[in-house]
């Protein structure tokens, strides 16, 4: 084989497929080789995979899709993408018995530039639009009884 690299591709509907990361492959190999990726897009619910395997020569071999399942057991800010956003965001937050929480948009001086309670039962999803906002790092926070979690996000 003229293996080059694995472009590793992902899709939350199973149609649209995107390039998440290339893995260099081992060239001209007679051996088993192990490759190994771990995706930092903590989304839950549906995610489709599929590997191209890409020659020298540009030549593509896709793998077959595989899809999995993600839930999540921890309770809070689970994940806010799309993380680099031009606009809309989404946040989930796990409420595992129901929690009344705060979401808070906070800009890099620590300004609140939006806030809003939510309540929330199991996994759900809460939009927030950035579009407005100036672009840079804001931070995107969720405050519970049981919980305090932040995760950064970059607008474009």
């Amino acid at each position: 084989m003229d293996n080059d690299y694995f472009d590793v591709m992902r899709s939350y509907d199973g149609i649209t497929f995107e390039s998440v990361v290339q893995v260099k492959g081992a060239g001209f190999s007679q051996e088993l080789n192990y490759y190994q990726f771990d995706d930092s897009d903590i989304r839950t619910g549906k995610v489709y995979y599929q590997l191209e395997q890409v020659d020298f020569n540009g030549h593509r071999e896709p793998s077959e899709i595989i899809a999995l399942d993600r839930k999540s057991t921890r309770a809070g800010l689970i994940a806010a993408y799309p993380n680099p956003t031009t606009g809309i965001i989404v946040a989930e937050i796990n409420g595992i018995d129901g929690s009344n929480g705060t979401v808070l948009i906070t800009n890099m001086n620590g300004t609140v530039v939006h806030s809003k309670v939510v309540y929330t039962t199991g996994i759900q999803k809460h939009q927030f639009d950035l579009s407005s906002y100036e672009p840079g790092m804001y931070f995107v926070r969720y405050q519970d009884a049981s919980s305090d979690d932040t995760i950064k996000l970059i607008k474009q």
